[in-house]
Formats: structure tokens, sequence, C-alpha cells
């Protein structure tokens, strides 16, 4: 019997990435020539992940010195680097040269990444696939994602919040270092990508860690 599409990771992937352009049309047509949004943050980030992946070729030497704001160095500090991004899309402008393809390409595997985190994450919270496609689309396209606040990339980028503590849910459960090295990357790799992220994910973070990690002993105890 073939398993249900929100049963299958593959299947949620494409069925996000088809809301995904559907919720965005015409931006799939226009991917090297057309900004979402305006020209605010989004011309900012396309310069910052252009920027950040002829960097990254090489070998990141230089970054920091954005040449701008001239005579002022290490300008790529006064905003936002997209460090926890960067490193996945390089190769797109690395063949392109098109940071605004670029910039679209990061722009709409946003909304895949975010969702398949959260379903991984619900899916092993409640061990049901069909809640946790609920979860994923909930997550990935809210009206908050899709309206005003869609323009600011490092937060569309948010599936490393959910990752993390998928992978700390793992750990607790199965005590691999694996699974703790995940949940490191994903932390490390969400502050990289927006220090908002860093405040945002300590405290509930920090707290999960407490409670899943203690002796089972305990956490019978205090429940």
């Amino acid at each position: 019997m073939t398993p249900p599409i929100h049963a299958r990771p593959t299947a949620v992937a494409l069925l996000l990435a088809a809301i995904a352009v559907g919720v965005t049309w015409p931006l799939a047509s226009v991917l090297g020539s057309a900004l979402p949004g305006n020209l605010g943050d989004p011309l900012l980030n396309t310069w910052t992940l252009g920027w950040g992946s002829e960097r990254l070729g090489a070998g990141l030497r230089g970054f920091w010195d954005g040449r701008a704001f001239f005579p002022h160095g290490d300008t790529v500090a006064f905003s936002e680097h997209l460090l926890g991004i960067t490193p996945f899309v390089a190769p797109v402008y690395w063949l392109s040269k098109n940071a605004v393809l670029t910039y679209n390409a990061a722009y709409l595997a946003s909304f895949v990444h975010a969702g398949l985190a959260m379903w991984l994450l619900v899916r092993r919270l409640t061990g049901r696939t069909d809640v946790a496609l609920i979860a994923a689309l909930a997550f990935a396209f809210p009206l908050l994602r899709t309206a005003g606040q869609h323009t600011f990339l490092h937060m569309q980028v948010s599936g490393w919040v959910p990752l993390c503590f998928w992978a700390l849910h793992r750990y607790a459960e199965r005590r691999r270092l694996t699974d703790a090295l995940l949940a490191s990357a994903s932390f490390v790799l969400a502050v990289l990508t927006s220090l908002y992220f860093a405040f945002l994910l300590l405290v509930p973070l920090g707290y999960a860690a407490f409670v899943l990690l203690r002796p089972q002993r305990e956490r019978t105890i205090a429940a």
C-alpha cells in the first residue's frame, strides 16, 4: 500500500515547493531579474548574498570589508551577514553570477526549509504525519511570511528553529552524538542567519534541554 503524501518527507518537500511557487507567483517566472516585495531589505540581502558567495569562494578572505560606507571598515557587520544562508546558495551564484537569482533561490527554499523542519518536529512529538503536515503548512505559510514581513530573508529562513528542537528530542531519546551535533549545528546556523534567533532560542531551548536531558528518574518524579 502506498503511504499517503503526508507520510513521505520527499513528497512533503515537493508539496511545500509547489505551494511556495504558487503563493509567490509570478516570482518563479522572473527569478533572475526581479525581487519579491520591495527594493529595500531584499536588495540589501541580495548584495549580501552575492558578496558572501564571492568571499566564500575565496575562503572568506576580506568578507567583512564590504566596499560600502567608505572610509569605514568591516561594514558587512553593520547588518545581517547571512552566513547561515550563504553556504547553501553560493553554488547558485558561482554558476550564474546572478545575485538576484541567488536571493530568489534562498527565498523560495526558505518555505520548504521551514515547513519540512516543522513537519519533522511535529511528527516526532505526536507520531502523526497528518498533524505534522498541518503544522508544516501553518509554519511555512502564515500571513506574517506572505505579507509585510516576508521581505526579511534572515527571518524567512526560520527552519533552523524547529530543526534544532527536533534534533534535541532525538538526542534525549537516543543519546547519539550525531543528534547532539545536529542540534548544535542548527542553533549555530540559526544565529548565523539572524541574531534575532539567538534571543528567540536561548530561553526556550535552554528550558527544553533542562527538561529533556535530566535523568529519567528525575523527570518521572517531577511529572
